[in-house]
């Protein structure tokens, strides 16, 4: 099992889990039990702790 955090055009974000570890698998799984919402970005929850580390600079921002 892996766990994602879907994110959807309407800024809402949900900790979703699926059977495979396969992204483009869980996206389509997730797509799926979502119907009525725009999926934009299926991180995993690890991905996303290390997405809130970053700084500004290093996603290539400046303030």
């Amino acid at each position: 099992m892996a766990w994602w955090v879907a994110r959807f055009e309407c800024g809402e974000e949900l900790e979703v889990s699926t059977t495979t570890p396969n992204k483009m698998v869980a996206w389509e799984k997730v797509k799926g039990m979502f119907p009525n919402k725009q999926l934009v970005a299926l991180p995993t929850e690890g991905e996303e702790a290390q997405s809130e580390d970053l700084s500004l600079e290093q996603w290539g921002y400046r303030s």
